[in-house]
């Protein structure tokens, strides 16, 4: 009776682990945003238009009580330009990545669990970015005009989910 009593109070006792375990799972989440429109000069490197600057404004605004931890940029003006003003409020340095392979950012997502990043990319590389995470083709590459996308990711320990946000 004694070995039955203290088996039953260790399944308990692990499966109560278990329970708060995944209830204070960590959840990482990210905010894929495209660059803001840029300079249509004809050059590989353009700088923000003003309706450019004024959209990294506003996602500054939006993102400046979200926590963020990290802010990733591709190493671009636009790209730096757009996360400048977030990086400015919360004092962080911008880290850039490179957009067509996603090893070093993905290592870095994978090593900080629980964390919450920004990461400023383009029309294709920011849907991309979000099918690879999510491990499914669910984002196609923006329109060139389309400027207004941010897709929210939460990954956590056995699944990832999203959400098309606009601003």
């Amino acid at each position: 009776m004694k070995n039955f009593l203290l088996l039953f109070l260790l399944s308990v006792t692990l499966y109560s682990c278990q329970s708060t375990k995944n209830l204070y799972q960590e959840e990482t989440t990210l905010y894929l945003v495209r660059h803001a429109e840029k300079v249509g000069d004809g050059t590989r490197d353009p700088d923000l238009t003003d309706e450019g600057r004024a959209r990294a404004e506003r996602l500054a605004d939006l993102l400046e009580e979200a926590d963020v931890d990290y802010i990733f940029s591709s190493d671009y003006r636009r790209t730096r330009f757009t996360a400048a003003p977030l990086a400015e409020r919360l004092e962080q340095k911008i880290l850039i990545y490179n957009p067509k392979s996603y090893e070093e950012l993905t290592a870095h997502i994978d090593s900080h669990p629980g964390s919450t990043y920004l990461v400023i990319g383009h029309s294709n590389s920011t849907p991309a970015l979000a099918n690879k995470l999510l491990k499914k083709e669910k984002y196609s590459q923006y329109d060139e005009k389309d400027y207004s996308n941010i897709i929210m990711v939460t990954l956590s320990e056995d699944s990832g989910r999203s959400r098309m946000l606009h601003f």
